[in-house]
């Protein structure tokens, strides 16, 4: 889950090329002082990293959540007009970040946050209001207070088509077999390799950061699964 604020610093810069240090929440960035904007880095895979990766999740995680931003009827997010996000990226991103990349990279990695978070709500909308024991039409009415009541019956009708359910059920038998948890936390495994290459002065690789994610503070792997990948990523190195 995206939390709604996420407190850390983060480097701004104004239309000058000058820089300052402010203290930040996610609420704050709707209302940044004029001409600042919030410095995003990349690392090589084109993956937001560092204080402001963090801010920039939460943002999106409260954008893909705005049923105005981005509206829940859709039934996939590929099928969301490009307009919705074009209109977010031109009034909203760029007038409060400065993505230090191509535009077309930060977009690209911008639309695959805005959709992962965009699917988990929905997900968990379903889970909160859905009851077996109703009947379509009182699902439909027991819209949630910030959806259009339009965009809920929609959302509604296509949860409860045959296809649909059949389509969820296997995706979450799926999702069961191959749950690995990790031990970073909300930190995404790009900020955490950034971090730990700095500390170092080393490339972290992609099997020793395998490891520093998928182990116990004793040291031992957290489950079977994720030490059976190990072995692999160690045996293809």
């Amino acid at each position: 889950m995206i939390p709604s604020e996420f407190c850390s610093t983060k480097l701004s810069t104004n239309e000058y090329g000058a820089s300052t240090r402010l203290h930040l929440l996610v609420k704050d960035v709707h209302n940044l002082p004029e001409g600042l904007r919030i410095v995003v880095t990349f690392d090589k895979h084109h993956a937001a990293i560092g204080e402001a990766a963090g801010l920039l999740a939460g943002v999106c995680g409260q954008l893909a959540t705005n049923c105005v931003a981005f509206p829940i009827s859709f039934e996939k997010w590929s099928d969301i007009p490009k307009s919705f996000f074009e209109n977010q990226w031109n009034i909203f991103f760029l007038a409060r970040f400065c993505f230090k990349v191509s535009d077309n990279l930060a977009k690209r990695f911008l639309l695959q946050s805005l959709g992962k978070k965009w699917r988990e709500h929905r997900i968990k909308l379903w889970n909160d209001f859905y009851d077996p024991r109703l009947s379509k039409t009182e699902i439909i009415n027991n819209a949630p207070e910030d959806i259009a009541p339009d965009q809920w019956a929609l959302f509604v009708e296509y949860r409860l088509k045959p296809e649909t359910q059949k389509l969820c059920k296997r995706n979450q038998e799926i999702r069961q077999k191959q749950i690995i948890p990790h031990t970073s936390g909300a930190k995404s495994i790009a900020r955490r390799r950034a971090e730990l290459t700095e500390e170092t002065g080393k490339e972290v690789s992609r099997v020793q950061m395998w490891d520093i994610t998928h182990k116990k503070t004793d040291g031992s792997y957290v489950n079977e699964k994720a030490k059976e990948i190990a072995v692999r990523l160690k045996c293809n190195k």
